[in-house]
């Protein structure tokens, strides 16, 4: 009876141990396929790419807008130490969305699914939340603080705000769906495909949401150029 009862608890043992070393294995041939995955390239060319080198037009067109304001030379009514902080702000703007890993999509040759989530993540951390939240937000709420006594911005911010929170909830969806597609622990070959195949598509939607903020941008320096040459 002892030697059975040995024998069976030898046998659970083995079974035990089989079954971890299949999972093990199993979960480290994932792993080595989801390494291929985020090998997966797509070849590019700042050049051709129409949408990144209309934000850089962009870009660059509210640089010369919001740096023509000298001070010395306004003669208008709203208070110069407003409009000053007001061309601040946008400069701060302008100086995040030429952040390092936008700018060096000009030099690629190619893209990999981590060069997209590093797009994403300075989308979010420079053109969203250090320019639209910290610098552009005070602007959209201006007709609820006395910072900006400015008819023309009071009229305006109300559109503003919108369009801020609307690229805030554009960035919230390309996350989410960059994660829902990030997890690939047991998938099956249908989801595999759609997160192979999401590459070109999720660099589509990131410079698209930068374009979107570029042209808001824009919106706000042909504003300020308007009202400082009153």
């Amino acid at each position: 009876m002892k030697n059975f009862i040995c024998e069976y608890l030898r046998l659970i043992g083995y079974t035990v141990v089989g079954l971890v070393f299949a999972y093990c294995s199993f979960y480290l041939l994932i792993n080595l396929y989801h390494q291929k995955e985020l090998a997966n390239t797509m070849t590019y060319s700042a050049q051709e790419d129409t949408v990144y080198n209309s934000v850089m037009t962009k870009i660059e067109d509210a640089k010369n807008k919001i740096n023509q304001f000298q001070s010395s030379d306004y003669t208008g009514a709203v208070p110069v130490h407003q409009l000053l902080n007001i061309q601040g702000r946008l400069q701060i703007c302008t100086r995040q969305f030429e952040n390092d890993t936008f700018l060096a999509l000009k030099d690629k040759k190619e893209l990999t699914i981590l060069d997209v989530e590093e797009l994403r993540k300075s989308l979010q951390n420079d053109v969203l939340n250090s320019c639209m939240v910290e610098q552009l937000y005070d602007l959209a709420v201006a007709d609820e603080t006395d910072r900006f006594d400015i008819p023309t911005l009071r009229t305006i911010a109300p559109y503003l705000e919108l369009d801020i929170k609307n690229l805030l909830a554009s960035n919230n969806y390309l996350t989410s769906d960059y994660q829902s597609n990030h997890i690939y622990y047991f998938t099956t070959s249908h989801s595999r495909l759609s997160f192979f195949d999401k590459l070109k598509l999720g660099y589509a939607e990131v410079i698209a949401t930068y374009n979107r903020a570029a042209d808001l941008l824009v919106e706000i320096s042909n504003w300020f150029e308007e009202e400082v040459s009153r």
